[in-house]
Parts: structure tokens; sequence; C-alpha cells
């Protein structure tokens, strides 16, 4: 069975996210969240087609982060959801205020996020 084109674009960019987080250094810990953070935006949104509805909303936008985890409200219990979350908030610090996480953030969050991708 072949995976989705968005299926396997959102575990290329856990992937990445996963060597940028090993190269260890200033740069790449903020490639490494926020790779991980789209990945992340990806696997939720390919599990909201697999239960048959739309990522897509009435103007031709697909879902936010947060609307993807509200569309699987009440389907699938997501235990990282509260920490997913956060490392949504520190992916915009990163992209929107110049934040550098440090090595011990960025392995926090990689490892929450590694736990989603094994269950989810």
């Amino acid at each position: 069975m072949a995976l989705s084109p968005m299926l396997k674009h959102g575990l290329e960019s856990f992937e990445h996210g996963l060597e940028h987080y090993l190269d260890g250094t200033e740069k790449s810990r903020k490639f490494a969240i926020l790779h991980i953070d789209q990945a992340i935006e990806l696997l939720l949104k390919e599990k909201i087609i697999l239960i048959g509805k739309s990522i897509y909303k009435s103007d031709g936008t697909t879902l936010s982060f947060h609307e993807a985890f509200n569309s699987l409200k009440g389907i699938c219990d997501i235990a990282q959801k509260p920490r997913l979350e956060e490392l949504h908030d520190v992916r915009n610090t990163i992209q929107h205020k110049g934040l550098l996480p440090d090595e011990a953030t960025t392995k926090f969050y990689v490892e929450i996020a590694y736990d989603f991708l094994k269950i989810f």
C-alpha cells in the first residue's frame, strides 16, 4: 500500500527535523522544532482525512494546527495534545520572534513529538 503524499511529506518532515536535532547547533535546533511541528500538523490532517472528514474550510484554506486538533476531538484521544500545543507555540515564537531554543527545550519537544508519532 502506497503512502499518501501528505503522510509521506509529514514523515519526511519529521525525519528532517531529527536530522537537524542531531546536528545540535543553535540554528539546527530552530529548524528541528519548525520541521517537527510541520510534521505533526500534516499527520493530524492525514488522520482527519482517514476518518472521512475534510481538511478544507469553506474559504478553500486548510485547517490550522489547532483546528485540526479540534476536528479530532472525541474521535481519537491524543495524550500529548497539551505538549504538542506548547511545541506549536514554541514554533510560533521561533518563526515570528527569532527564538533560538536551548538544547533541553529542543530535546523535550522532540521526545514528545516522537512519542506522539509512534502511537499515532
